[in-house]
């Protein structure tokens, strides 16, 4: 099977200019929601969904599928697929909009489905952009769960240890760029294998994983560039929507397994500062038992708004890290849905 061949449910689009492949499986009723999910750097969105050769209950779309949810999972352009011409110079804000318009064509405006957006790795670089661009057709992000990745704030000393590379054509060469001086592919593989180990059966092959998952990635979508020490946050840290991560245990993915908690924390701490700083600007009264209230609501925010699955950067992938993910994005579904509820009924009690 070469790069060109789709399989079942997956379609190939042209969205604000840009080529993408993407796979869809509708939600079991109206009321489901639809998971939406953008993978990371040198991967398609295959990794969520399965290859030719796999099993589905190894993967994240099949035990979403038996909680009756949605599942869109939408790949980055990618050569040979796609005319590097097309993509080479694509942009957050671009690629961005071009997941959002992908959103709005699959599920509807009219009556859309409950959109939960799901970002692994580098993808949740580009959380707030979608969610803004999806506001401005017309539909709100309903949870935000980030996979194994960092809140997009400010890295004044960049990431130590990387080298980065890229590809004759000029995209990043993920895979073949050096980790501490290992190749990043390699410890991907390893990290897949043991996957399997534990299972003790084959996930992914090597040359399923090489030709049907891995791809180059255009360098426009790394936040700062390769040195990634941007001193200033993302200008679009306003439209992040309540995040629910779901963080890795293995000490070979220490930056998310050390930091994913207490980043999406704080960004969620700034969610409610500014509803709260909202209520106060419209002369709102804060009585002593709302101010109570809304202090020990944060308070929580860091353990009662997050997940934690056993396994590394690929904790979502091999049957057992797929159905905890699965049942983590349900939980935490919830979870969100009443965070927000309960912080609301505190705001509208307030009285001028």
């Amino acid at each position: 099977m070469d790069e060109f061949t789709l399989f079942p449910r997956e379609k190939i689009k042209h969205a604000s200019a840009t080529p993408l492949l993407y796979f869809y499986r509708e939600p079991a009723t109206e009321k489901a929601p639809l998971v939406v999910f953008i993978p990371g750097a040198g991967h398609r969105a295959r990794i969520a969904y399965g290859v030719s050769t796999s099993r589905p209950e190894d993967f994240l779309d099949y035990w979403l599928e038996q909680q009756g949810y949605g599942f869109l999972a939408i790949s980055a352009p990618s050569h040979p697929l796609f005319d590097p011409a097309l993509f080479r110079d694509l942009t957050i804000e671009r690629w961005s909009d071009a997941i959002a318009e992908t959103i709005t064509d699959v599920a509807g405006t009219s009556n859309p489905p409950e959109i939960i957006l799901c970002v692994w790795s580098l993808a949740s670089a580009f959380a707030g952009h979608i969610a803004s661009c999806l506001k401005g057709r017309g539909i709100d992000v309903s949870a935000l769960i980030p996979l194994a990745a960092s809140a997009p704030l400010p890295r004044p000393g960049g990431v130590q240890g990387l080298t980065e590379r890229t590809t004759e054509i000029g995209l990043w060469n993920v895979a073949d760029s050096l980790v501490n001086g290992v190749r990043r592919g390699e410890i991907w593989e390893k990290e897949i294998a043991e996957i399997e180990a534990e299972l003790g059966r084959l996930v992914i092959s090597p040359d399923a994983y090489a030709r049907e998952i891995l791809t180059a990635t255009p360098i426009g979508l790394v936040p700062g560039g390769f040195e990634r020490n941007s001193g200033t946050p993302d200008q679009k840290l306003p439209s992040i929507p309540l995040a629910a991560p779901i963080v890795p245990t293995d000490a070979k993915d220490y930056r998310h397994a050390l930091s994913d908690q207490q980043g999406w924390s704080y960004m969620n701490c700034l969610l409610v500062i500014r509803e709260y700083s909202a209520a106060i600007a419209n002369g709102m009264h804060v009585s002593d038992e709302a101010w109570a209230a809304i202090s020990h609501l944060t308070a929580k925010l860091p353990s009662h708004l997050c997940a934690r699955v056993q396994g590394g950067h690929f904790l979502f992938v091999g049957e057992r890290g797929a159905k905890e993910t699965a049942l983590a994005i349900v939980a935490l579904r919830q979870k969100s849905k009443a965070f927000k509820s309960e912080l609301g009924a505190i705001l509208a009690a307030l009285s001028k």
